[in-house]
């Protein structure tokens, strides 16, 4: 067996030390760096991840962005291997879709806040537009949450076809759409209004009410009901006061 050199020692160590903090308090007290750090060290067997990492959050500055990033971006100087980039580009979508399935499925949503937490997940590390029909039965209670469309960082278009497939499957009584912003720009464009228009008119045409409209950024949200975005009339169904506001 061949003695250890001192960077493996060193690598070791430091392994030895984020392990020790992570059994005394978990992630909470981790910086980005850290993490990254002790991903590396078990995705690619301590191949200098202290190094590896400090140069990645340098050229990234927050975890998000790194996980944010295509494989072939990611794997550019050599820093981390294919595999690892992969994983990293992963590690967003399996975090969501963990919380979305551990939600309860058929929950009541009878304000803006039970519905901005409940579809909040939908839209965690989403680098592109993505488009949502979340259904209601009469009594606010969730039918099913519906990705209708994906776009760009910019826009997203939704096909009527694809609207109309999911009135058909579902007794929905009323809706609320929701989309993102991932540049993090929470006002509505002229773009979103217009198609916000032409989504309330085929609803109210096959008995539909549209509830809300929430575009969700990065770091918050935005109800073009409770901002009178859009004239009276374009909606229904209003939300009950939260609690704390009562």
């Amino acid at each position: 067996m061949e003695p250890l050199c001192a960077s493996d020692r060193a690598e070791d160590e430091r392994y030895a030390q984020l392990m020790q903090k992570y059994k005394e308090s978990g992630l909470a007290d981790f910086t980005d760096q850290e993490i990254l750090e002790l991903l590396l060290f078990h995705l690619q067997s301590k191949n200098n991840a202290p190094e590896a990492a400090k140069k990645l959050m340098d050229i990234y500055q927050y975890l998000f962005f790194a996980f944010s990033n295509l494989p072939k971006d990611l794997t550019e100087g050599g820093l981390i291997s294919k595999q690892t980039a992969l994983f990293f580009h992963m590690f967003p979508e399996m975090v969501r879709e963990l919380k979305i399935r551990c939600k309860d499925p058929h929950p009541v949503l009878n304000t803006l806040q039970d519905t901005t937490n409940y579809l909040r997940d939908f839209f965690i590390n989403r680098n592109i537009e993505c488009f949502y029909m979340l259904c209601l039965d009469q009594e606010n209670r969730v039918l099913s949450c519906n990705l209708l469309a994906t776009g760009s960082t910019k826009q997203v278009t939704i096909g009527e076809k694809r609207i109309y497939s999911v009135l058909l499957q579902e007794k929905t009584t009323s809706v609320v759409v929701a989309h993102n912003h991932p540049r993090g720009i929470w006002n509505p464009s002229k773009p979103d209004l217009s198609m916000t228009r032409t989504l309330s008119h085929i609803l109210r045409s096959n008995g539909v009410i549209l509830r809300d409209h929430i575009i969700f950024t990065p770091t918050g949200s935005f109800s073009m009901v409770t901002n009178n975005v859009l004239p009276e009339g374009f909606y229904g169904n209003p939300y009950q006061p939260n609690p704390e506001d009562a």
